[in-house]
C-alpha cells in the first residue's frame, strides 16, 4: 500500500500537551520547546521499535518518568 498523496495531519497527544503530536500516518514527535536550562530543543519524529509482540512502540517522558507506549494508541 503506498501513501504518496495521503496528507498527514498531526494532533497533540493529549497526556503530553505541548510535548509531543501524532499524525493520521502513525507516527510521533517531539515538538520544539526549551528545556530546564533554557536551551532550544528542536522536534523530532521519534524512533520506533517493535516490540516482542510485533506491535511498534515508541517512549516517551513527561516530568522526568519515561514510559513505553504502542503507537497505535
Amino acid at each position: 500500500m503506498k501513501y504518496k498523496n495521503m496528507l498527514e495531519i498531526w494532533q497533540e497527544i493529549p497526556e503530553f500537551d505541548g510535548l509531543y503530536m501524532a499524525s493520521t500516518r502513525g507516527r510521533v514527535r517531539s515538538m520544539e520547546r526549551l528545556s530546564a536550562n533554557g536551551k532550544l530543543l528542536k522536534g523530532r519524529v521519534k524512533k520506533m521499535s517493535l516490540n516482542s509482540h510485533g506491535y511498534l512502540v515508541t517512549r516517551l517522558t513527561k516530568d522526568g518518568k519515561g514510559k513505553t507506549y504502542n503507537v497505535h494508541q
